[in-house]
């Protein structure tokens, strides 16, 4: 009598086609989660971001008028929104700087892989309006 320890060639089939039709049926219900799981991620940096330059507008001793207005700037390590060589801890630091110290690293989008965009606008009362796209 045969002593046979392992699984045939056909089992091993039909478990990897098992597999094949479990992954086919959960791979778009995976990718949807993570695209809305990006988008999340996004709005949350949005609110950061946002949330950091309104602060910057408003804080005592910022240079405001160091902010570009009503322009739309990539918000990167080169853009006059953010430099970490002025970040320091002194009340005369200049907009750029106060946003380098509070935002320390610049986020990118996680759904198209770009820095996200920034826009200040002052009103005739001297409101500010920020926009992050």
């Amino acid at each position: 009598m045969k002593d046979n320890k392992g699984f045939s060639l056909i089992e091993l089939i039909i478990v990897v086609g098992i597999m094949t039709v479990l992954c086919a049926l959960i791979a778009p219900n995976l990718m949807k989660y993570l695209g809305i799981t990006k988008k999340k991620a996004d709005d949350i940096s949005r609110e950061e971001i946002s949330k950091i330059m309104y602060r910057a507008c408003g804080q005592i001793g910022i240079k405001v008028e160091d902010a570009p207005y009503d322009t739309w700037i990539e918000l990167n390590e080169e853009c006059d929104l953010y430099k970490p060589s002025e970040a320091n801890g002194n009340s005369t630091r200049s907009f750029g700087g106060y946003v380098a110290s509070e935002l320390r690293k610049i986020p990118k989008s996680k759904v198209t892989g770009d820095y996200f965009q920034v826009k200040i606008t002052k009103n005739a009362e001297g409101d500010f309006t920020v926009e992050v796209k």
